[in-house]
């Protein structure tokens, strides 16, 4: 599935949008908490800002990738939290996300 049709989904489905901003928003905290500058990560990510809240959906999407790729003890840490972001993250790392996030994304 690529990143277009993800967006999609994220825009048909206000529930998805709000968790995968709140995912996000969390993931951004817990690495700042770390002493990981969000606006670095955003940068290296590719996308226009740190704040989830004001990211279009390509961004979240591209946002949410890296930080699958770069931090995904951070992914693995909070997603339990959001589900409807759990579906999301599946899409984007297929079999190996669901492995690291416990099975929790079989459920959905």
């Amino acid at each position: 599935m690529d990143f277009g049709q993800i967006a999609q989904i994220l825009s048909a489905n206000p529930e998805a949008d709000q968790q995968q901003r709140g995912f996000l928003q969390e993931a951004m905290s817990v690495l700042s908490s770390q002493g990981v500058s969000p606006d670095a990560v955003a940068q290296q990510a590719g996308v226009s800002s740190a704040n989830p809240s004001q990211l279009p959906h390509q961004d979240l999407i591209a946002l949410s990738m890296h930080l699958l790729e770069q931090h995904p003890e951070v992914v693995q840490q909070i997603a339990h939290r959001f589900p409807a972001a759990q579906g999301v993250l599946g899409m984007l790392g297929g079999q190996s996300t669901e492995s690291m996030l416990g099975g929790l994304l079989g459920r959905l």
